[in-house]
């Protein structure tokens, strides 16, 4: 066990916030990278970071049932990755493209007139045209009229335009489903730092199991939900045997876990809007947990921003639908969540960020101390060998 201290004289002091971007950096190692996940999904490390207390303990995720029981509800992202990556060719040299469809129609509408960030398969029956918002590599290639085939020339795309934030408008043939498409040629939407080259050694299938959690229900997501991908049938009864809630909410996860954050003013950055839905059934059932004295765990950074962007400051959620770009970093309350599980994240990431505003908001009021204590969490994963980002190991963050 390691102790943190952040006390002076064993009394709470707190500390002016670190709001560079800069401050929120951290060194890793490239071999703490993983490329793939545990061999059982339950199988990761766990590192316990009581953020009241300083203290760190080493588990195993399959060790999570002994840190909970009836007096937590679990909530977790059930949106589902779509294989969005393709891969085609420009019509009239051949030049090689990488694209990631990342939706038929940036906004629709609902009957309010209010803007959404769609899922797939909304959009594409209210928009109709095919036009698809990408982001394509290399981007300079793509200029207005190339032509891109792909997959053997089983479908075309033409470059129509460009959104303000620098992502590519394709328009394809009206009668060509993409989802279609996707399902049968497109490959999981890994993150850079995860080598694969499925030409050369069979990882398609593998991936496109273990990037997918068990939750995973509602189509829309191009990237995992990283924390839920420990959960396994096995765990999941062992919890429910201990009378632990369980209730879902869904985030598709969009461009900004692509986008590095730019801004060192931390206050000045914007994330990319992300499209979140509450349910009633979820919402009673968190509301009823509050009033009970059950703590709300949230399965992370997604489920996380699904609950404080619905919650209001007294804690009590209304079913909802939208679009979220909350940034939420050291100094914001946390209205609803009372306890983390999370991967280890991206240094400057608004993950990390978030993380570390979450470790601040201590149950103790033991504020502004959240960032130095996740990095020294961060320090000690790097000593014991843990596994960083999407296939990596996990951080459960709770009060003592």
């Amino acid at each position: 066990m390691v102790k943190i201290p952040f006390d002076n004289g064993g009394k709470c002091v707190k500390i002016p916030p670190t709001m560079k971007l800069s401050d929120f950096d951290y060194h890793l190692p490239e071999e703490l990278i993983a490329q793939y996940p545990a061999q059982k999904r339950d199988g990761a490390k766990m590192m316990v970071v009581y953020r009241n207390t300083g203290e760190i303990l080493h588990r195993h995720f399959k060790d999570l049932p002994d840190f909970l029981d009836e007096k937590y509800l679990i909530v977790y992202n059930d949106s589902k990755v779509v294989p969005c990556r393709a891969f085609g060719y420009k019509n009239e040299t051949g030049g090689k493209f990488e694209v990631f469809f990342l939706s038929p129609s940036r906004i629709t509408r609902t009957k309010n007139g209010s803007a959404l960030v769609g899922p797939f398969k909304s959009c594409l029956k209210e928009t109709g045209d095919n036009i698809w918002e990408c982001m394509v590599k290399p981007k300079k290639r793509a200029r207005i009229g190339t032509k891109i085939i792909f997959r053997e020339n089983s479908m075309e795309g033409e470059v129509t335009g460009f959104t303000d934030d620098g992502m590519v408008n394709i328009k394809f043939p009206g009668n060509k489903k993409i989802e279609n498409f996707l399902k049968k040629f497109g490959h999981m939407p890994l993150p850079p730092y995860i080598k694969r080259d499925y030409a050369a050694k069979n990882d398609e299938g593998f991936d496109r199991k273990r990037y997918q959690s068990i939750f995973a229900d509602k189509n829309g997501s191009i990237a995992a939900p990283t924390a839920s991908l420990h959960f396994s049938k096995t765990i999941l009864n062992k919890l429910k045997k201990k009378h632990v809630g369980f209730t879902s909410v869904t985030l598709h996860v969009g461009l900004g876990t692509f986008l590095p954050l730019r801004e060192e003013e931390i206050e000045n950055t914007k994330l990319h809007y992300e499209y979140y839905s509450l349910g009633k059934n979820t919402a009673d059932k968190i509301n009823q947990a509050k009033k009970q004295g059950v703590k709300v765990l949230a399965v992370g950074t997604t489920s996380t921003r699904v609950l404080e962007s619905a919650g209001a400051e007294n804690g009590i959620i209304k079913p909802n639908e939208g679009n979220t770009s909350l940034f939420i970093y050291p100094g914001k309350k946390f209205n609803v969540v009372d306890t983390l599980l999370t991967n280890f994240h991206l240094p400057k990431s608004s993950l990390f960020i978030l993380v570390s505003a979450f470790a601040e908001a201590a149950a103790d009021k033991c504020a502004l101390s959240g960032t130095e204590l996740i990095k020294n969490a961060y320090s000690e994963a790097v000593k014991n060998k843990y596994k960083f980002f999407s296939y990596g190991d996990c951080m459960l963050i709770l009060d003592k």
